[in-house]
């Protein structure tokens, strides 16, 4: 790793551990956590009652050999929340023009309740990729989803 790119994702973990630590310290009255990025988007689980914020930390590229990281705030009646144990959050995503599915969809990894960070996510090119938020249980069957469409560079 450069010297430069190195500092880039420890002043982008530093944000987010200083956003998660003064987020604990909020008002309970406060209904949502703000992002703190301007890239953020907000959806919600049309089958389950959960909702969820995300944003790339980092990217998203579409370059196979460059990782991208998808921070997500998981809420359910608008407080941060947890999955239940038989639930995960996955990521997937494909490209509908080449009808192919990404290099690596990583894994999330939980921060504290209900925010869950993906740093391994890995696309094959640029181009328009349609991506999902999938809640999947254990059987690894799709309970509920969200999609956007994205163009990467």
């Amino acid at each position: 790793l450069t010297q430069a790119f190195s500092w880039e994702v420890l002043m982008k973990l530093l944000l987010l551990f200083m956003f998660i630590f003064l987020s604990s310290c909020n008002s309970p009255t406060q209904k949502l956590a703000p992002i703190p990025n301007s890239d953020s988007h907000k959806a919600a689980f049309p089958q389950t009652p959960y909702s969820a914020k995300y944003y790339w930390a980092k990217g998203p590229y579409g370059e196979v050999d460059k990782e991208n990281t998808l921070v997500v705030f998981l809420y359910k009646n608008q407080e941060l929340h947890s999955l239940p144990s038989d639930l995960s959050i996955e990521f997937y995503a494909t490209m509908p023009s080449m009808g192919h599915p990404l290099e690596d969809a990583g894994y999330f990894q939980e921060l504290s309740p209900g925010i869950y960070i993906n740093e391994h996510i890995k696309y094959n090119m640029s181009g328009e990729w349609k991506n999902e938020l999938q809640i999947m249980n254990s059987a690894f069957n799709i309970q509920d989803k969200i999609s956007w469409s994205e163009f990467l560079q």
